[in-house]
C-alpha cells in the first residue's frame, strides 16, 4: 500500500510523559486509547546503499505478523511511505505500488547483502482524535534505539494526520506545548539510527539539500529547501540544548544562517510579511547564538591580540561573560517563544506560496541573485575607506550571497559556481579576520573597564603581529573584491 505520511514530531523528557498523558489536548480521544509493542529492524547493505539513495528499509513485528515498509527520507512533514505484510522478519524483494525501492531490491547481488542494521524496540500509546477540522492520530514512543553495542533512547510523540486540515497538526503541536515542554524534530527513527549506526548521534549536521528543478515554481523549491534547512537547524538546536559544546554552538549558528538566506531569499513568494516577521525574530535567536560564538572565538584566539600584562583580567572578565551568555541561550532555547517560533518556520516552510505562480524558478533566481549582487558589489566600492560597521555589513552581504548561491550548485555551472563561491568566500573570511580583531579590542576594553583599569583602550591596542596580520586580510579582502567585479555571475543565462 502506497500512502504520503504526514506527520509532525515532538520529543520530550521522559520526566514529562506524565504532562502529555494528561493533556487536556488528548482529551478527545481518551477512550481510543491504547498501547502495544512494537520491534522495528532496519536493514541495509554495509555501505548503506538503501540509505544513501533516500530510503529506509524497516520490517515491525507486532503481534507475531510483519510489515515491511520502505519510507523517504526526505525532511518535513510529508513523506512517501509504502508498506505490505510479509511472512516472515526477512524483507522480500517487492513492494509494489511503485516504491522506488523495488528496483533496487530486484537486483540480487543487493539483496543478498542486506543484514540488519539497527532496531527500534518501543512501547507506543496512541489516541485517535476527531477534531473539528481533522482526524489525528497522537503516537507516544518510549524506548530504545539499538545498533551493534550502541544505544539510544527514544521519546517522542508522533501527530500525523488521518485526514482533513494539515494545520490542525501545528495547532495540536501548540496545545501540547502548554501541557510539557515538548521540541520540534524532523529526525525520523531511521536517520536516528543511521547516526547512531555511524557514532554521529552527538554530531552536528548539514541539511540533505533537496534536487532543485529550475522549470518547477519557485514556491515548491522554495519550501523543499527551507524544510531541509530547517531540519538541520532543529537537531542542531537541540545538541546545543543537551551539551553547549564550543562546535554545536558554532554549527547551530551555521545552520540558523542557511535558514535566513532561504528565507531571506523566498520571503517574497512564501509570504513577504510573514516572511520579515519570522526574519526579525530569527535575529534575535542570532543574536543569542552570536554572543556565545563571539565569545568562545575571543577564548581561543582572541587574548593573543592584546598585551600578555592584561590578558588575566581579561581572560576572567570574559569568561564570566561566557558563561552568562550560554545561559541566556539556554533560557532562549527552552522557551515558549522559541517553541512558537520554530513551529512557524516549519508551518511557512510546508505551507507557503502559490503553487500556480507563472515564473519559473530559474526565472525568479536569475533576478533575485542578480539584485543581490549588485548591492554586494556597490556596497564594497571603496573598502579601504569604509568604516568597521560598513566593512562588516559588506561581510554579511558576501556570506549570505554566498549561502544562496550553494543551494544551487547542482544546476549551476561548475566552473563559474565555483569561482564566484571562492570568491565570496575569500571576501567574507578576510573580512571576518578584521571583524574578529574588533570584536577582540571591544571584549577587552570592556573587561578593563569593568576591572577599574584607566585608559583601557591603550592597553588593548592591537600588538605589532596583530596588527601585520590585519592588513594582510585587508590585501586579502581587496583582491576578492577586485574579482568579483571582473566575474561574469553564472545565474546570467537563467532569465525567463
Amino acid at each position: 500500500m502506497s500512502r504520503p505520511e504526514i506527520e509532525l514530531k515532538l520529543t520530550l523528557a521522559a520526566s514529562d510523559v506524565s504532562k502529555v498523558e494528561a493533556s487536556p489536548a488528548l482529551e478527545p480521544g481518551r477512550r481510543s486509547r491504547r498501547s502495544r509493542t512494537l520491534v522495528s529492524t532496519y536493514f541495509d547493505t554495509p555501505d548503506d546503499r538503501l540509505s544513501r539513495q533516500g530510503l529506509h528499509l524497516r520490517v515491525r513485528e507486532t503481534g507475531g505478523s510483519w510489515v515491511q515498509t520502505v519510507k523517504s527520507t526526505r525532511a518535513g512533514l510529508a513523506r512517501g511511505e509504502w508498506e505490505r505484510a510479509i511472512p516472515s522478519p526477512s524483507p522480500v524483494a517487492e513492494m509494489g505500488d511503485g516504491s522506488p525501492a523495488d528496483s533496487l531490491l530486484a537486483k540480487r547481488k543487493l539483496r543478498d547483502a542486506l543484514a540488519p542494521a539497527f532496531r527500534v524496540d518501543v512501547q507506543r500509546t496512541t489516541w485517535d482524535l476527531k477534531l473539528p477540522r481533522a482526524d489525528v492520530e497522537v503516537a507516544l514512543d518510549r524506548g530504545t534505539i539499538t545498533a551493534g553495542d550502541k544505544r539510544h533512547e527514544v521519546c517522542e510523540v508522533e501527530l500525523e494526520l488521518k485526514s482533513g486540515d494539515g494545520d490542525t497538526l501545528f495547532d495540536l503541536a501548540r496545545a501540547l506545548r502548554g501541557s510539557a515542554p515538548v521540541r520540534l524534530s524532523l529526525l525520523s527513527k531511521g536517520r536516528q539510527g543511521y547516526r547512531l549506526r555511524a557514532g554521529q548521534e552527538d554530531e552536528p549536521e548539514k541539511p540533505a539539500l533537496p534536487p532543485m528543478r529550475l522549470g518547477d515554481p519557485p514556491s515548491s523549491g522554495a519550501r523543499a529547501l527551507l524544510t531541509a534547512c530547517m531540519a538541520s537547524l532543529l537537531l542542531n538546536l537541540s545538541l546545543v540544548a543537551q551539551s553547549p559544546r564550543v562546535e554545536l554552538v558554532h554549527q547551530a549558528r551555521v545552520a540558523l544562517r542557511r535558514v535566513r538566506a532561504a528565507l531571506d531569499l523566498f520571503g517574497p513568494v512564501l509570504g513577504k510579511a510573514e516572511a520579515e516577521g519570522l526574519l526579525a525574530r530569527l535575529g534575535e535567536l542570532s543574536d543569542h547564538l552570536g554572543a556565545a560564538r563571539d565569545l568562545d572565538v575571543f577564548l581561543e584566539t582572541g587574548c593573543e591580540r592584546i598585551a600578555e600584562s592584561v590578558r588575566t583580567t581579561v581572560r576572567a572578565h570574559v569568561e564570566a561573560r561566557r558563561e552568562r551568555a550560554y545561559a541566556g541561550l539556554a533560557a532562549e532555547l527552552a522557551s515558549d517563544a522559541h517553541f512558537l517560533l520554530m513551529l512557524s518556520l516549519l508551518k511557512i516552510a510546508e505551507t507557503g506560496g502559490d503553487p500556480d505562480g507563472d515564473e519559473s524558478l530559474r526565472g525568479y533566481l536569475a533576478r533575485a541573485l542578480d539584485r543581490r549582487f549588485r548591492k554586494l558589489a556597490k556596497a564594497s566600492r571603496g573598502l579601504d575607506s569604509l568604516g568597521e560597521h560598513d566593512r562588516h555589513r559588506v561581510r554579511i552581504r558576501a556570506k549570505k550571497l554566498r549561502y544562496m548561491i550553494e543551494f544551487f550548485e547542482d544546476v549551476a555551472p561548475a566552473g563559474p559556481f565555483r569561482r564566484m563561491r571562492d570568491t565570496l568566500e575569500a571576501l567574507q573570511e578576510a573580512l571576518g579576520e578584521l571583524n574578529d580583531a574588533v570584536v577582540a579590542r571591544s571584549f577587552a576594553e570592556d573587561a578593563l573597564a569593568a576591572a577599574g583599569v584607566p585608559d583601557p583602550a591603550s592597553q588593548v591596542a592591537a600588538l605589532p603581529h596583530a596588527r601585520r596580520r590585519d592588513r594582510e586580510h585587508m590585501d586579502e579582502a581587496r583582491r576578492a573584491r577586485r574579482r568579483l567585479a571582473r566575474l561574469k555571475p553564472f545565474w546570467a543565462g537563467w532569465r525567463d
